[in-house]
This record gives C-alpha cells, sequence and structure tokens, in this order.
C-alpha cells in the first residue's frame, strides 16, 4: 500500500514506509498532522520502535533563532533525548533554506543511515525531493531581477523564441514562472521543453520513485477544521505572539510568509487586532490543508484509511506493516 505524505500543517494523518536497502526510512505525514496526531506518532514511534527522526517541516528545519510555537518543535530535553531528531535548528531565522538545500541535506542524513527514520512535516514538494528524482535548475537573483523588469507580454516573446514549445509546459498566463523559465534558458540554456523530456521529468510525472516506499493515508474528513482550531489555540496560548515579537526583525522571507508567521506580523505591526491575526491563522491554515489534500489526492501512489479510523489504530496499522 502506498500513502500520503500530506504536510504538517494542515489535513492528511499519514505515514508513509519508504526502504532503503537493508533499513527503511518511515515517513510520517498529516496534513496538519500538528492538528490531527502527529504528536501521538511521535510518542507511539519511541515506545514501538528504535528511530531516529528527521523533521522535514517547511519552516521547522530553519528554528535556530527560537521559531517553535510555529512549527511545533519539540523543545522539552526529555522529548529530543528520548528520540534522535535531524534537520532541526540547522539554519538561522533569517535564512531562506530552499528545496533543493533541502534535499542534498535530507538524502545525506537518510543514506548516513541503517536504520527506521520517521521523517515528519513538509510539504508536498519537500516529500518528493526525498523520494522522488526532483532536479532543479540553479538561480541567479541579479539574472532573476533583470527579467522581470520586461513587460510581461515581451517576457513571454522572449521565452518562446528560446523554446516555441514553452507554453505546452508552463503556464504562459503566468509573470513568475515565465521569468523563472527564462532564467533558466539564461543560466543552462535549457528551455521548459529539453527539461520536461529528461528520463527524471518523465518518472517525475509518472509518480516512479527513486526509492521504493509503501504508504497509507488518513484523512480526517470534517473534524480537521475543529482541530486546527484548537491547535492553532493552543499556539497562541503558548506564546506565538511573544515568539514572533522577539523575532520580527530577524524572519527571512520564507519564515514571514508562513502561515501563523504573516499573520501575527500584522498584529505586532498594529495592522490588525490579536482576534483578526488568530482567525486569520485558522482560515489560513485551513486554506491550505485543503490544497494539500488536493495535491497528495493526485498521487496514484497513496492509499487511503477510513476517514473514521482512530489515530491509535491508524498508527498501530503503519507501525506492523514497518516492522521490518
Amino acid at each position: 500500500m502506498v500513502f500520503d505524505p500530506a504536510n504538517q500543517h494542515h489535513q492528511d494523518v499519514c505515514a508513509t514506509l519508504l526502504r532503503k536497502d537493508d533499513g527503511r526510512i518511515v515517513v510520517d505525514r498529516g496534513n496538519g498532522s500538528r492538528f490531527v496526531g502527529n504528536s501521538y506518532s511521535r510518542r507511539k514511534a519511541r515506545r514501538d520502535a528504535l528511530v531516529e527522526m528527521l523533521a522535514r517541516e517547511d519552516f521547522q528545519h530553519v528554528p535556530r533563532g527560537g521559531i517553535a510555537r510555529g512549527t511545533a518543535r519539540a523543545d522539552r530535553p526529555e522529548d529530543r533525548a528520548e528520540i534522535p531528531q535531524e534537520l532541526v535548528e540547522i539554519a538561522e531565522p533569517e535564512t531562506d533554506l530552499s528545496v533543493e538545500v533541502f534535499q542534498r541535506i535530507a538524502i545525506e542524513r537518510l543514506d548516513a543511515h541503517d536504520r527506521p527514520i520517521l521523517v515528519v512535516g513538509g510539504s508536498g514538494l519537500h516529500f518528493r525531493s526525498i523520494v522522488d528524482p526532483l532536479t532543479f535548475a540553479p538561480h541567479d537573483p541579479d539574472v532573476r531581477t533583470d527579467l522581470s523588469e520586461l513587460e510581461a507580454g515581451e517576457a513571454v516573446e522572449k521565452l518562446l523564441a528560446a523554446d516555441p514549445d514553452a507554453g505546452d509546459h508552463i503556464d504562459l498566463m503566468n509573470p513568475r514562472r515565465v521569468v523563472r523559465a527564462l532564467e533558466v534558458v539564461e543560466l543552462t540554456g535549457e528551455g521548459p521543453s529539453e527539461r520536461a523530456g529528461t528520463p527524471e521529468a518523465d518518472a517525475v510525472r509518472g509518480y516512479r520513485p527513486l526509492r521504493p516506499f509503501v504508504g497509507i493515508g488518513v484523512d480526517p474528513g470534517d473534524a480537521i477544521s475543529a482541530r486546527i482550531d484548537a491547535r492553532v489555540d493552543r499556539m497562541v496560548g503558548a506564546g506565538l505572539y511573544e515568539e514572533v515579537a522577539n523575532l520580527a526583525d530577524r524572519l527571512g522571507r520564507n519564515a514571514s510568509r508562513a502561515v501563523g508567521y504573516a499573520e501575527m506580523l500584522e498584529v505586532i505591526d498594529g495592522r490588525s487586532p490579536l482576534e483578526h491575526g488568530v482567525a486569520a491563522i485558522k482560515a489560513n491554515t485551513m486554506k491550505l490543508a485543503r490544497r494539500q489534500r488536493t495535491w497528495f489526492r493526485r498521487d496514484p501512489r497513496v492509499a487511503w484509511l477510513p476517514a473514521h479510523i482512530d489515530m491509535e489504530s491508524a498508527v498501530t496499522y503503519c507501525l506492523e506493516r514497518w516492522q521490518p
């Protein structure tokens, strides 16, 4: 069975079992598993299996300077000592850790282990960067800045001159994607058509993983809304406002745009009252959950457990299939 590695902030509680040579990698995922049982999964894994934990949360791997409330990071010494954790506190809040860098670090860590690895958190892109042959083109801020000055029509014309079939692979009505495609052309000479024709791109489109894995997904259904609301209330009660206020001048572009931080920054700046900010966090998290659900429902490798299954049964089910 295959299973969905959705986003920790959002909706579907998942556990993905990946096999690596003589070891196994276990990816515990939930679209908002913070809200639907990620903490339970961690405790259950600690009791029932010898594992190491690798955090795949979009912003959890950038918290050296104190990002904890907004990422549900395990901060208690007893939690951190009970199970080894990696990719936590590897960068400063100012640092925009790219998926490319994350991919390299994560795969290095995964390949270094011969024991089960519980991978928690992160977006679908972060997950696929670990298990699928995703490749990333280089970036150049100066080239990007120059290309961004082009009018939208001029940029499309320039791209089509370099790659007449580019429109078959990217949305030409999306200026950001057009500029990115032009940047890649400038840096590598490869247009969208050429990049889409590689064996790696074909494997990604066909959901053919680099590392064979088995996965099981659990969709909490309508219960997710109440769980998100309760989790956000706990985050605020635990000091989210104070955390963001202390880090406001240090948050990089990615962290400052994360759900929870972006809304709280508006409160701190006086642009929104606290109650509106909290309501916005709940609403935006729910929107993100829906997007993540749509993303992972497309993955044919995902087999879903019934929506009504309780968390203990779901985790037990996954752990039984995880044992060597």
